[in-house]
């Protein structure tokens, strides 16, 4: 009984059903009368109890478009259309339902919608075919979509997804924002219906909704682009606790050729498009990991952003570098010569000091996840590694602007902390190596950057301490001169 009951609770509300205790007195004590006539009569009271509700759907439904009636009076040339367009919709399904406008389902606007857009002469003829088709996937996408069923939506995907896609080529010159936002959110949804198979994923017009989608990605309207990326990051989360790969493979293509194609004239592309990477990373699946992270190091250390930094957008590498970060950190089958070559990888080519501060962090917490996994992973090269790296960090360190080191100081300081375990059973020539060039920050520090110099010089005394104790005094000695230099 309780099976019956939550199956048809969960049908309606899906719809936009609001339940009164009335609504769920009717079906609990009708199941329980007819469940003593047997199992088969169950399936009767649910089919009883879906009439009643479509039937009481005045009294205790909700009205999906309460908000657009608002809207009837409204000297907002939009508004006014949204709202003339409602009514126009409503009246065709109470004119072919025989029903009242209080007894339309969420269903009703949905099959009424999809006839109006998929007919070549709209019934609405004082709206020119543009105007009207985009009022209706605004209506579409922003409420009758979200009111329906999965069984809903998934019953007619094909159809949808079919006529949306003529909408965006026969109107694409024409598409504005807020167009293209209504087309986006209503392909996304209609796509999140799908099963997770190969066949419906593989069918000729989802291929194509779901390049479109990537498209949008690399718009140059940044609207659009934030837009879509949050739109699939919805799919994204659904196909991975599906662990469904087709989308992660389209994904890791589009960035594929897009980096084939690395010149001047598309740049930016890539960049917006790794900003998607960036936001869905990990919820990708775990299949592509390896192939992402090798694509990820070649967009990184690309010729053309080598030979030319100025070229080089903002936040191109904080938005390649995080998915980096994040494949290497969770990644179980990941072979350690790809984490070596991701570490050797980013220590040669590093992020230039005209960066923004937000890249340089970004850098610093790549590198020393990358590191910690060689350590995991017993790497035999790791001693040397970390001294190569402690290098480069001090280099940022002791940069002129006092903003990087105000940024990366806390970092390094609780990367050093970490690496204590390790220190003490690693040889000492590694640990001497590590103080002495530690030590180069107190050297003619500038006096913006001393406290953040004794933030480090702090934890690379507690790191390193214990495996090289006789070198404590003589740094704590240069570290109060320092300070007393700079107290004033």
């Amino acid at each position: 009984c309780t099976l019956v009951v939550a199956k048809v609770v969960a049908e309606k509300q899906s719809e936009g059903h609001i339940f009164s205790v009335s609504d769920l007195y009717y079906v609990i004590s009708n199941v329980c009368w007819e469940s003593k006539l047997g199992f088969p009569f169950l399936g009767y009271s649910a089919f009883c109890f879906s009439h009643y509700l479509t039937r009481m759907s005045s009294i205790t439904g909700i009205d999906i478009f309460s908000e657009v009636r608002k809207y009837r009076s409204s000297s907002d040339a939009v508004k006014a259309d949204n709202y003339a367009v409602l009514i126009s919709v409503e009246e065709s399904i109470m004119k072919k339902k025989g029903i009242k406008r209080e007894s339309i389902t969420p269903v009703n606007y949905f099959f009424a919608i999809m006839t109006l857009l998929n007919q070549e002469r709209r019934n609405i003829a004082v709206y020119d075919t543009f105007l009207l088709s985009f009022i209706l996937v605004a209506l579409f996408a922003q409420t009758v979509l979200p009111s329906v069923s999965t069984t809903v939506k998934r019953s007619k995907s094909t159809d949808t997804i079919k006529v949306l896609l003529q909408l965006s080529e026969i109107h694409k010159k024409s598409l504005e924002g807020s167009a293209i936002r209504s087309l986006i959110t209503s392909l996304t949804m209609i796509l999140s219906s799908l099963e997770t198979t190969k066949r419906d994923w593989s069918e000729e017009n989802v291929v194509k909704a779901f390049a479109l989608l990537l498209g949008y990605c690399v718009h140059d309207s940044g609207k659009i682009r934030h837009h879509v990326q949050d739109e699939l990051l919805k799919l994204f989360e659904i196909h991975h606790e599906a662990h469904f790969p087709e989308t992660t493979q389209q994904v890791v293509t589009y960035l594929s050729k897009l980096n084939e194609s690395f010149a001047k004239d598309n740049s930016k592309a890539i960049s917006y498009f790794l900003a998607l990477i960036r936001k869905v990373c990990q919820y990708l699946d775990s299949s592509f990991d390896e192939s992402l992270l090798k694509l990820l190091l070649q967009v990184n250390r690309s010729e053309f952003l080598r030979l030319d930094p100025s070229a080089q957008d903002d936040y191109i590498d904080t938005n390649c570098l995080k998915p980096i970060e994040l494949i290497v950190t969770h990644s179980s089958s990941l072979d350690l010569s790809i984490i070596r070559q991701t570490f050797d990888q980013l220590v040669e080519s590093p992020v230039d000091s005209s960066a923004t501060v937000s890249d340089l962090a970004a850098y610093v917490h790549t590198l020393t996840t990358t590191t910690h996994r060689l350590i995991e992973e017993k790497d035999t090269n790791v001693e040397h590694s970390v001294i190569t790296l402690w290098k480069c960090f001090i280099t940022l360190m002791k940069s002129e602007k006092p903003e990087i080191s105000t940024e990366i100081a806390p970092l390094l300081a609780t990367f050093m902390t970490s690496l204590k375990p390790a220190l003490c059973k690693w040889s000492e020539d590694t640990v001497k190596a590590l103080l002495e060039q530690s030590k180069s920050l107190l050297v003619k520090p500038q006096k913006s950057q001393v406290l953040n110099a004794c933030l480090v010089m702090s934890a690379v005394i507690q790191a390193c301490g214990p495996a090289k104790p006789e070198q404590l005094t003589e740094m704590a000695q240069e570290i109060m001169r320092t300070y007393d230099r700079f107290k004033g």
